[in-house]
């Protein structure tokens, strides 16, 4: 994400990914291809995925099933505006899409 700039779309291909606060903090379509984020024991974080800030208003997130993140799976903040579909959320210890 960090090498995208605002607008851009981001395709992730199949696969399971051992990320955790994967960020998006600029306006981006990220969509995963049977994509799976596990956020299980990773010292990066505790959550699947952050959008925060009024720069990543307008983002669209879909096509990813988020597993065990030890907070939430999306979690949305000071930010507005997002399309958030068509992604499955399993065994996270909060309840999300939070925003």
């Amino acid at each position: 994400m960090a090498q995208a700039i605002a607008g851009d779309t981001v395709r992730v291909a199949a696969g399971t990914y051992t990320e955790a606060d994967v960020t998006i903090d600029k306006q981006l379509s990220v969509i995963g291809h049977n994509a799976t984020l596990d956020a299980r024991n990773h010292d990066d974080g505790d959550q699947g995925f952050i959008i925060s800030g009024p720069e990543a208003s307008g983002s669209v997130l879909r096509g990813f099933t988020v597993v065990n993140a030890g907070l939430e799976g999306i979690f949305a903040w000071n930010t507005s505006n997002l399309t958030i579909s068509g992604n499955t959320l399993v065994h996270n210890d909060a309840y999300g899409p939070f925003s």
